[in-house]
């Protein structure tokens, strides 16, 4: 029984929750994953999202995935380079999505290892795209803390 949230009973509490989830997104035909949640030591509040499926390819339609494809071209990338992997700091990735409001990070890519989502420049996809080493400031990039 949880007395006091912390991080470890809001994490276990959002991953119970999502795989609970499942049977409804089932029943209805759509995907279902948590977001980003918030705490305290007696309130816990979880961003859910649902998304329809793409009849076509079986998988979800997120906004991210939607912004890319109708965005992609105003920052130098093709729609088709959705889904496309690169090389980066010895991992491979495949381009997930886009945040529009994400000025410096707006690109997620999902790591191939473990399935865990970054956020990458915009020059630094595009060097690896193109097969260049990214610039020494590009090489940033950060973890989104998507699971």
């Amino acid at each position: 029984m949880i007395r006091v949230f912390d991080r470890t009973s809001a994490k276990m509490l959002g991953a119970e929750i999502e795989a609970a989830l499942q049977d409804v997104a089932r029943k209805h035909g759509i995907a279902i994953r948590r977001g980003h949640g918030t705490f305290d030591n007696s309130n816990f509040a979880l961003k859910v999202e649902c998304s329809v499926i793409d009849q076509g390819t079986g998988e979800a339609i997120t906004r991210e995935k939607r912004d890319f494809t109708a965005y992609a071209t105003l920052y130098g990338l093709e729609p088709s380079d959705l889904g496309r992997q690169f090389e980066f700091r010895g991992h491979i990735y495949t381009i997930t999505g886009l945040k529009t409001g994400a000025s410096r990070f707006p690109i997620l890519a999902e790591r191939g290892a473990d399935g865990k989502t970054f956020k990458f420049p915009v020059d630094t996809i595009k060097a690896r795209l193109a097969g260049r080493p990214p610039s020494p400031r590009a090489e940033e990039f950060e973890n989104e803390g998507v699971a």
